[in-house]
């Protein structure tokens, strides 16, 4: 499964790079684009929800980063895509351990550690309208694909005690006293790593440096069994072009 992905990142990075330039003008561009993000998750599932507790208290931030292309297709027609690595994370201390599929050796109270990683490629449309020369301002929407590479969760009690998860890759690690133990089994794959997104952005653009701000709506309930995650999610961030 990992190597697939891995051959299927490659080929959608190699469609992108292809498709700029195939002619140049002001509405055609690649950027590197760096964003502040964050998540607003929607989750009722076992093991995960003891992180995202209350309804003040669901939001994961991190960044993300990569290549932004725009094409002009006909007139002020764009395609927006590229491919953009996404990092997200969510901290929460005290918490008493969860009943999770393991050995259940591990109790009392610690901090929970959530990452997920992600790589994105929106296929996106809009309207770009130039000014000031080589100026635009660029309204889009459309799907995204998101590749989950990982979401990790990590119940630690201390450096020497702790309860690792790989969701989608369906690892385990537990470490009692120092001892380390690892299961990887189909049956720990709780979460999806496919999920197409639904979202609106724009992009105001000044030369080689702009500014990008980006919503998302996931629509994908990325848990395999029992119970749901769904995120929303926001970027906001500056282009740099090349």
């Amino acid at each position: 499964m990992v190597m697939k992905k891995f051959y299927l990142l490659v080929i959608v990075f190699s469609f992108t790079v292809a498709l700029h330039p195939l002619y140049g003008d002001d509405l055609s561009y690649t950027a590197f684009t760096l964003n502040y993000s964050y998540q607003d998750v929607h989750t009722d599932a076992d093991y995960i929800k003891t992180v995202w507790s209350g309804e003040d208290d669901k939001l994961a931030h991190g960044f993300n980063l990569g290549i932004h292309l725009q094409q002009k297709l006909y007139k002020k027609l764009v395609l927006v895509t590229g491919v953009q690595y996404q990092f997200t994370a969510r901290f929460k201390e005290n918490v008493s351990m969860p009943d999770v599929p393991l050995k259940g050796q591990l109790s009392g109270s610690g901090d929970i550690k959530f990452f997920n990683h992600n790589i994105i490629v929106p296929i996106k449309f809009g309207f770009s309208m130039p000014f000031g020369g080589t100026s635009s301002f660029t309204v889009y929407g459309g799907p995204s694909l998101n590749f989950n590479v990982a979401t990790h969760q990590t119940f630690e009690l201390n450096s020497k005690n702790y309860l690792f998860y790989d969701y989608v890759n369906g690892r385990i690690t537990e470490k009692i006293n120092g001892s380390k133990h690892t299961d990887k089994s189909s049956d720990f794959k709780e979460m999806k790593w496919f999920d197409i997104p639904l979202g609106l952005g724009a992009v105001v653009k000044f030369g080689r440096f702009g500014l990008r701000f980006e919503y998302e709506w996931g629509l994908v309930n990325r848990m395999k069994h029992e119970g749901k995650f769904r995120s929303d999610q926001l970027t906001a961030g500056i282009l740099i072009s090349f």
